[in-house]
């Protein structure tokens, strides 16, 4: 008879969402929620509602922590960070009493509720439609510009990107995103005139033959208008609006999608010396502006995809940092874009030049699929689409 070390089998469980939850636990008499653990950052909680919230976590069998740190001149803070933990069973608990708790509680009891399980969306406008609950969007890349970073990338005219069209949608691309001004560092914005030149003919050559979704990738309320008129399903604007209400009563008033990325200073001076100190909290905190804004220009809560904005305004490590912590952005409750291909953290992780960084890429988006990404934007769109179905195909085990 075999003996054992291990007469148990005793293993860990991977128990981080609700696919794996759901495959583990299906076979036994378990409440899903009581398996699945969190922990949950609050920044800037003031000192007596820190007490308060640490007596009704603690209550729960829950725990907090806070970064009690002195202030810059010496002082005791006013204010903490706090971090929460516990199961998803206790915090939706806590949630619930601090619904009927003092009023320094009851938003933090709705932030908390926000993050505990934020929902993959479907979204659906006209005749079209994107389901992030049952698939995984690859996005390819297609510049109508001389200047784009990636030489290979590039296709200033007319034959040369509908060519490109064509093998991007042979090779599996579900959305085909075009733009006409390069948005790399150092660049100079393009004259309206030139981009509406430079992108609508393309867009309406596409829609001739296909009917591919399109994004526009526009920051310009006039070319978004022109480019929707030929065709274009959606909006990509590398400034997340940023007080462009023009643009963003133009989404609104179309009912279309529109992608805000998040990006500091703009594109000629945004790699000088950019700096984050908690670079996920940041970046979540003008992201949530960004949505604020499109929800107060009328653009639908159902038509908001976000972008950290990998490569905009961001050094090495904060690029890497939001690939890690994607699942963190996922707390804004909207589907995530990643637009991780061939760039400069690649090569500075590598020390390869931007031709040479396709292997790179393809890891960087695996390790996006599985911190959460929904989409994939990229210039290489056969590998991206090889690169989803094993992630899909492990996913669903």
């Amino acid at each position: 008879m075999h003996s054992s070390a291990r007469p148990h089998n005793a293993h860990l469980l991977r128990l981080h969402d609700e696919e794996d939850i759901t495959r583990n636990l299906a076979q036994f008499d378990a409440n899903a929620s009581s398996f699945q653990y969190g922990t949950v950052k609050l920044k800037a909680v003031d000192i007596p509602t820190a007490a308060l919230l640490r007596t009704r976590i603690e209550a729960l069998d829950g725990s907090l922590a806070s970064a009690d740190t002195a202030a810059g001149d010496g002082s005791s803070p006013e204010q903490l960070d706090v971090l929460i933990t516990g199961s998803y069973a206790v915090l939706g608990r806590l949630t619930e009493r601090l619904a009927a708790e003092d009023p320094r509680l009851v938003e933090i009891g709705r932030e908390i509720s926000r993050c505990l399980r934020p929902e993959r969306r479907a979204m659906a406008w006209g005749n079209r439609g994107l389901d992030f609950r049952r698939h995984i969007y690859v996005t390819g890349i297609l510049n109508c510009t001389p200047d784009s970073f990636y030489p290979g990338s590039r296709v200033p005219g007319l034959g040369q990107a509908l060519e490109q069209a064509w093998s991007m949608i042979d090779a599996g691309a579900d959305i085909l995103d075009i733009g006409g001004e390069s948005t790399r560092p150092g660049s100079d914005p393009v004259e309206t005139a030139q981009e509406i030149e430079r992108v609508v003919p393309v867009i309406a050559g596409i829609r001739k033959r296909s009917d591919v979704l399109i994004s526009i990738d526009t920051r310009k309320t006039e070319v978004a208008e022109k480019a929707l008129d030929a065709g274009a399903d959606l909006v990509n604007d590398v400034s997340a609006l940023r007080g462009n209400r023009p643009l963003a009563e133009c989404i609104a008033a179309r009912g279309v999608p529109v992608i805000l990325m998040h990006m500091r200073s703009e594109p000629k001076t945004m790699q000088e010396n950019p700096y984050y100190e908690d670079t996920i909290a940041e970046v979540i905190e003008e992201l949530s502006g960004s949505i604020d804004f499109a929800l107060s220009s009328g653009i639908g809560e159902d038509r908001i995809i976000i972008d950290p904005g990998i490569g905009f305004g961001k050094r090495c490590q904060d690029n890497l940092v939001i690939i890690r912590g994607l699942s963190s952005l996922r707390s804004l409750g909207y589907p995530v874009l990643m637009g991780l291909s061939r760039k400069s953290f690649i090569g500075t992780v590598l020390d390869k030049p931007v031709g040479e960084r396709l292997i790179g890429t393809v890891a960087a988006n695996m390790l996006a699929l599985m911190n959460g990404a929904d989409i994939l934007r990229v210039h290489d769109v056969a590998e991206a689409v090889d690169t989803v179905k094993i992630f899909e195909a492990v996913r669903r085990g």
